[in-house]
């Protein structure tokens, strides 16, 4: 469970309700006396008890006496994916422990995709809390929309790319092999890790990632959909 600095009570008390109330109560049970896993966005971690509550809320008192988990090292970006699917990207992307999320746009992505609600900050702030509480994290992530793709392509992310080792996920490329992206996992600290959308990038716009400092690869010969490319993808940096 997470908490802001807003909510505390005092230096070792919060009081809790709503949504993370009732997950509380109804998922994992707990009544006063017990204790759980919490930490403070954008601080440290620890544990808390509950004091006390109510049919409505509860207060916890609670220590947080370590930092939270080692980020990621790897910058995502990403073809704006379906409206609906968003919440899910994100909550996947910040679980895993990513710091760093840019969606851009893209030929194959379609217009009304970024006049969605999901795009609000309070929708993508709730799916990215989602991910760090399921995480034991409470670190956010930096969350970007670049609506241009040429002007971010062309004009910033190369200055981005030259400080980072760059991979462009296409699955029709064989520039590079899965043995070749391990090894240099292994010598590298920070990343750059571009997906495309459904039926993937075209090649104008594979050609401007290259120019920008990111080399295409492919892990399999299936094509996957996001929902399950990132989780196979950002595992091959968990140990880097």
């Amino acid at each position: 469970m997470s908490f802001t600095s807003q909510e505390m009570s005092s230096d070792s008390l919060v009081e809790v309700s709503g949504r993370r109330f009732r997950h509380l109560k109804t998922v994992l049970k707990l009544k006063k006396g017990d204790e759980l896993r919490l930490g403070m966005i954008g601080g440290r971690i620890g544990r808390g008890q509950i004091i006390d509550e109510s049919q409505e809320s509860c207060h916890i008192q609670f220590v947080l006496d370590r930092n939270p988990p080692v980020p990621l090292p790897v910058h995502l970006i990403l073809a704006l994916p379906r409206p609906k699917s968003l919440p899910r990207i994100l909550h996947l992307a910040t679980n895993m422990g990513v710091k760093e999320i840019t969606f851009i746009n893209t030929w194959r992505v379609e217009k009304p995709f970024w006049s969605s609600d999901y795009l609000d900050q309070a929708s993508v702030e709730k799916a990215c809390r989602l991910g760090l509480e399921q995480a034991v994290d409470t670190i956010m992530p930096k969350v970007n929309f670049e609506r241009r793709f040429r002007p971010y392509v062309e004009d910033r992310l190369p200055q981005i790319c030259a400080r980072t080792c760059n991979y462009l996920a296409h699955p029709y490329s064989q520039a590079l092999n899965q043995n070749q992206i391990l090894a240099e996992i292994e010598s590298h600290q920070k990343f750059c890790l571009a997906l495309g959308p459904e039926g993937g990038f075209i090649p104008f716009e594979v050609e401007c990632l290259r120019k920008a400092g990111f080399r295409p690869f492919s892990f399999s010969q299936r094509v996957l959909k996001l929902e399950a490319a990132l989780p196979a993808l950002l595992s091959q940096f968990t140990h880097s």
